[in-house]
């Protein structure tokens, strides 16, 4: 009887560790996101722009990554993370990339108990990326 009670007592303590280090902004990039806006700024003004079909990136404990474009066509990136930051290294030299060879701030736009949601935001230029993956 009471392996069962600690099972239980661990099972709803794993989904509060998991939620509060989300909302600490320790956050794991490893899994599948949807990048869904890009904002940038034109003209001294922002900007943003929507997908009707969104790319998504798949990041894999290897540090590499799986990016698939609108169009269904798939590249392969690097990427390195450290506490806030995300590196994006392509293994590829592809102009107009969805998600450019760039360092990148991580700030947690939004989170629930089903998907977390965060900007990537380009240390040299400030455009930024709305990722969204489920939880």
């Amino acid at each position: 009887m009471r392996k069962i009670k600690l099972i239980a007592l661990l099972l709803a303590i794993v989904p509060a560790v998991s939620f509060r280090d989300h909302n600490k902004n320790h956050l794991s990039m490893v899994g599948k996101w949807g990048i869904y806006h890009t904002v940038y700024t034109e003209n001294n003004k922002s900007v943003a722009s929507t997908c009707n079909v969104c790319p998504q990136v798949i990041f894999k404990t290897d540090n590499t990554a799986n990016l698939t474009d609108e169009h269904g066509k798939t590249f392969r990136l690097k990427w390195h993370q450290k506490s806030d930051t995300l590196q994006i290294e392509n293994t590829i030299n592809v102009s107009q990339m969805i998600l450019e060879e760039n360092n990148y701030l991580i700030h947690i736009k939004d989170t629930t108990e089903h998907y977390v949601e965060i900007e990537l935001i380009m240390m040299n230029r400030g455009e930024k990326k709305i990722l969204r993956k489920k939880i």
